[in-house]
């Protein structure tokens, strides 16, 4: 299986193309030790063939962050958003271009191949971090977020025994205790792993939300909108490192639309 085509304009001349497929790019973003990430942060340098284009297009990143070893695919609707756990996702459709955080919600004790419900996470501008037109040529953004954003919505659950009930009154003024719910952080139904997987995919331009019918036009893989054949590489949380994120040839992505095709990207980790 070979690698994608290569970036336009300067840096198309850049790349090496190994015997395996690989593009390797020189001058990544952040050194191997992480350095430029502040600790606990990840970051995703997104490049297309072409130049964004925020109103034909959306650019989305999705993780699996459950450690089961599932890659999220495209057409994620055909097996109930397995893999899926949280996304960032880059619009214009609204106006301004701006990235948005999405956890895949599925309340506790249900299976995380189960359809999930898509919420929306409050994040802060030191949380998500979106520099568009990264490297002035109009083909990559960078994103830099912080790896809590993934920890998602918290489940509501009762109090522990012996929590202080909380008197009720009755007619005969005797108060009953009721315990009140609290709202405890919980990660992912089969817990949180260290060890993520990641596609990424070009969709048509509508705002993000639960409703939005976002339509895959490109993903990593060799099937494109359809793939269901791509491996990501495991990226473990625990360690430093900046990688290449390989995207391969094969299906005439975006109605062969460059701007809607994505070629190699990069992802970098702070632990």
């Amino acid at each position: 299986m070979t690698s994608r085509r290569g970036f336009i304009g300067v840096l198309g001349s850049a790349l090496v193309v190994s015997a395996c497929g690989h593009q390797v790019t020189p001058n990544k973003g952040y050194a191997a030790n992480g350095t430029g990430l502040s600790p606990g942060f990840m970051s995703v340098r997104f490049r297309v063939n072409g130049q964004f284009n925020y109103s034909n297009y959306n650019y989305m990143m999705v993780f699996n962050t459950f450690g089961n070893g599932i890659t999220p695919l495209p057409l994620g609707q055909h097996n109930s958003f397995a893999g899926y756990s949280f996304a960032v996702i880059v619009s214009g459709a609204t106006g301004a271009v701006q990235a948005t955080a999405w956890q895949y919600f599925r309340p506790q004790g249900v299976s995380n191949t189960q359809q999930p419900t898509l919420l929306a996470l409050l994040t802060t501008p030191q949380q998500l971090q979106l520099t568009i037109n990264s490297n002035g040529l109009n083909n990559e953004f960078l994103l830099i977020f912080d790896r809590n954003i993934a920890f998602g919505i918290g489940t509501p659950t009762p109090s522990p025994a012996g929590a202080t009930p909380t008197p009720t009154p009755t007619p005969t003024a005797t108060p009953s205790p009721n315990a009140s719910p609290t709202i405890t952080p919980i990660p992912t139904p089969s817990g949180f792993s260290t060890t993520w997987l990641l596609n990424m995919f070009v969709t048509n331009a509508l705002p993000p939300g639960p409703s939005a019918n976002l339509v895959p036009v490109d993903s990593l893989g060799v099937g494109g909108a359809t793939d269901t054949t791509y491996i990501s590489p495991t990226y473990d949380t625990t360690t430093s490192f900046d990688e290449t994120v390989i995207a391969y040839v094969g299906a005439q992505a975006a109605g062969g639309d460059p701007n809607g095709q994505i070629a190699n990207s990069e992802i970098a980790n702070s632990p």
